[in-house]
């Protein structure tokens, strides 16, 4: 609850976009500190860790119908529920053939996600365009 707090409002002072990169890069290194740390510093990077996952997702929530246009937005969104729904399944899987570096993946996702957040345009305090008229013009029976 408290990443989530944070992260919305650092995001409305900031912006949304150094939130996700921040917060993936600070979910992969606390879990790599993890790996490598003595026992008694792990249940901290481990919360740091996951404070940084969480605010990232809070993030998402606000800022994804605004990068997503809405033509597509439906697509986009039931792709990610399935994604959504369909992930923990294979948990188990991978805990069983990973079982000592299970935590790997968080790392390599997480350096992955803040890779892939570097090119999103920063969106807050602009007016951002829906694309709602131009698939009108395309599509003129849409919305009758």
């Amino acid at each position: 609850m408290f990443a989530e707090l944070s992260s919305g409002y650092l995001a409305s002072i900031y912006g949304r976009t150094i939130i996700l990169k921040l917060g993936g890069l600070v979910g992969a290194l606390g879990f790599l500190g993890n790996i490598l740390c003595p026992y008694n510093l792990k249940p901290f990077l481990l919360l740091v860790s996951m404070m940084g996952y969480s605010s990232t997702f809070n993030v998402l929530y606000i800022y994804s119908p605004e990068i997503i246009p809405s033509s597509i937005r439906s697509t986009v969104c039931g792709a990610l529920y399935f994604c959504g729904m369909t992930a923990p399944s294979f948990v188990p899987f991978i805990k069983t053939f990973f079982p000592n570096r299970f935590d790997t993946f968080f790392v390599v996702f997480g350096f992955l996600y803040s890779i892939a957040c570097i090119n999103l345009k920063e969106t807050l305090g602009k007016e951002v365009n829906d694309d709602i008229e131009e698939e009108k013009k395309e599509f003129p029976l849409v919305g009758k």
